[in-house]
């Protein structure tokens, strides 16, 4: 019950930091949303701003997802030290 317990603590970290990435994708999309209006080639600048919004969702979740492993001591209860 208690490895559940920590399972879902790092879920809920994980799911907090991606979060917490994808808000700051977006500041950093609108910081540069105007260079990217400019760009010649659309698929481009979407791709662009798709790798910014998403990547760093992806990257926060990472992040996130290592921490609460080791906020938790999850990895520990899984090797069974």
């Amino acid at each position: 019950m208690m490895m559940i317990l920590k399972a879902l603590a790092t879920f809920a970290l994980s799911l907090g930091m991606g979060m917490i990435g994808f808000f700051l994708g977006g500041i950093i999309y609108m910081g540069i949303s105007e260079y990217l209006l400019e760009m010649s080639n659309e698929q481009v600048a979407r791709a662009i701003a798709i790798a910014l919004v998403f990547g760093s969702a992806v990257v926060g979740g990472i992040f996130g997802l290592q921490k609460g492993a080791r906020w938790t001591k999850l990895m520990e209860s899984l090797n069974g030290d």
